[in-house]
């Protein structure tokens, strides 16, 4: 119990920079959602969810740069 609502979600800030309710808020979802097992896995899919995201954030804003210009006509 102390490392479901104490220690995860202050390692999980510390590694991931995840704000600790949001932590919880995954290993309540997780538990609610498949039980022990999935309150244990919450912590490690939302590391996945948040580099996802951050991946494809930073793709977006590097894909503008990349894109070929159309020539400008006069």
């Amino acid at each position: 119990m102390f490392q479901d609502y104490v220690l995860s979600p202050q390692l999980m800030r510390k590694g991931m920079a995840v704000h600790p309710l949001f932590v919880l808020f995954g290993v309540f979802a997780g538990a609610e959602l498949a039980g022990i097992p999935g309150a244990f896995l919450s912590v490690p899919v939302l590391a996945l969810i948040r580099i996802v995201y951050r991946r494809i954030r930073k793709a977006r804003t590097v894909t503008p740069l990349l894109a070929v210009q159309p020539a400008r006509t006069l």
